[in-house]
């Protein structure tokens, strides 16, 4: 019964998307690779120390625009990253981790999306998340701004393991229907 519940959970897995991808979003690369932003102009690195993997996006809160292929289209920051996605039919979340050091807060949005910004300013790892459901089909960009409120000292925000959560096709609510039957009738034949 076991090796038919084991069974049935990777055949479940195989054909129920969970994450959809991100670019290089958990920066494992050891690089900025997908990114654009003041990433590539030395203001930020990618450093060991990520929530899920070995390397994170160190990101120093200073700088004076952000690019992205094709031009600037943030005008003046502080400090940002930022990735451009098709976002997935079926997306529901964007999901990522991110901290602060030092007295600073990182603001994170999605460019032309009116719904409030998420303002990181804790120190320790925290996920967030921001609502995609109604961008379904359509290009969006994730950005990260940051602001230094001590200007005589280096502070830092972070950013790590960035993913969008996919909303279950109904074929998999079926799949899962199934099994939770067969367990259900092995059980009472055993």
């Amino acid at each position: 019964m076991q090796r038919a519940m084991c069974v049935g959970f990777v055949v479940m897995l195989l054909v129920c998307p969970a994450w959809a991808e991100i670019i290089n979003g958990s920066f494992e690369t050891g690089d900025f690779t997908g990114w654009g932003g003041d990433a590539h102009k030395g203001y930020s690195e990618v450093v060991p120390g990520g929530t899920d993997g070995y390397w994170t996006a160190r990101l120093k809160l200073e700088g004076t625009y952000v690019d992205m292929p094709g031009g600037t289209i943030f005008g003046p920051s502080h400090v940002g990253v930022a990735q451009r996605f098709l976002v997935p039919d079926d997306a529901e979340y964007l999901l990522f981790d991110s901290w602060v050091e030092g007295f600073a807060t990182l603001h994170v949005s999605l460019v032309d999306v009116h719904q409030p910004e998420i303002v990181v300013s804790g120190h320790a790892p925290a996920t967030y998340f921001l609502d995609i459901s109604d961008r379904q089909g359509q290009e969006a960009v994730f950005m990260t701004l940051g602001r230094d409120t001590d200007v005589s000292d280096a502070n830092y925000a972070y950013l790590d393991n960035v993913r969008l959560v996919l909303i279950p096709e109904p074929s998999c609510v079926l799949l899962v229907a199934c099994g939770m039957a067969g367990v259900a009738a092995l059980r009472g034949v055993g």
